[in-house]
């Protein structure tokens, strides 16, 4: 008889216990907790003078990729849609003659600091704070009062 005993309050003491680590791992915050399903967020980072190369891409798309998951709607800036809008803007510019005062470097810093205005939030990914593009567009953030995220998903 007191081994059924035994048995059943180990068996409570287990569940309990179980149930005790479910809460816990329920509780703990994952990397996304603060982005929500159809949030519009802006991916910012060092591009760098080489442009968007194949580790770049691979890092933006990386985000995107995580984020998308969650239901965002994420402004990719490295993505060949959103490089091809800008590209055309460009060229359009050209054709016609329109001067643009500053580089190209300065027209797409607008275009992207236009896109941050139709977001709720943007996303630094690592390394922003070497870039002085990626630096523009989170103060920008900061200053229209954007929810601002790093890498690991910690709002700022």
């Amino acid at each position: 008889m007191a081994t059924k005993k035994t048995t059943a309050g180990k068996l409570l003491y287990d569940t309990a216990k179980a149930s005790s680590a479910k809460k816990k791992k329920a509780e703990e915050k994952t990397p996304l907790d603060g982005v929500k399903h159809g949030m519009r967020i802006y991916l910012s980072g060092p591009i760098g003078e080489d442009g968007v190369t194949d580790s770049v891409k691979e890092s933006f798309a990386a985000a995107e990729a995580a984020l998308s998951q969650k239901g965002c709607i994420v402004i990719n800036p490295t993505s060949i849609a959103y490089q091809g809008m800008l590209c055309r803007g460009l060229e359009n510019r050209k054709m016609y003659g329109i001067q643009w005062k500053g580089s190209d470097y300065s027209y797409y810093l607008a275009k992207d600091i236009e896109m941050i205005g139709v977001c709720d939030a943007v996303w630094m990914l690592t390394g922003w704070r070497k870039s002085k593009g990626a630096k523009a567009e989170h103060a920008y953030a900061k200053a229209i009062g954007l929810r601002v995220f790093n890498d690991g998903g910690k709002e700022q």
